[in-house]
């Protein structure tokens, strides 16, 4: 994770630790490589290399939907007892140190 990922981790640890008696939860989600109009120049390159199966294991970039789609999870009575957690979604990108 770099630039402000980790004080944005930071934060929602603190956040769900202070708020967390009001039954508020808190949570991070990280995003790989999504793509967007804003992403456009880099997704073509890594949706290249994803197809060849190095870089994102699941051979795909993500879509605005995976992170709605983790959203919608997080706000759902399904995550009730889930606070302080950052979920990434970037299709195993991380766990292959991507």
């Amino acid at each position: 994770m770099l630039g402000s990922g980790p004080a944005v981790l930071s934060l929602t640890r603190a956040m769900a630790a202070s708020y967390g008696r009001d039954r508020i939860r808190v949570n991070a989600i990280c995003p790989g490589t999504i793509r967007t109009r804003l992403t456009a120049d880099i997704v073509e390159r890594v949706a290249r290399v994803a197809k060849e199966g190095r870089g994102i294991p699941l051979g795909r970039v993500g879509e605005p939907e995976d992170i709605a789609h983790c959203a919608l999870f997080l706000a759902s009575d399904d995550a009730s007892f889930i606070s302080g957690a950052h979920i990434v979604v970037d299709g195993g990108a991380m766990a292959v140190g991507a």
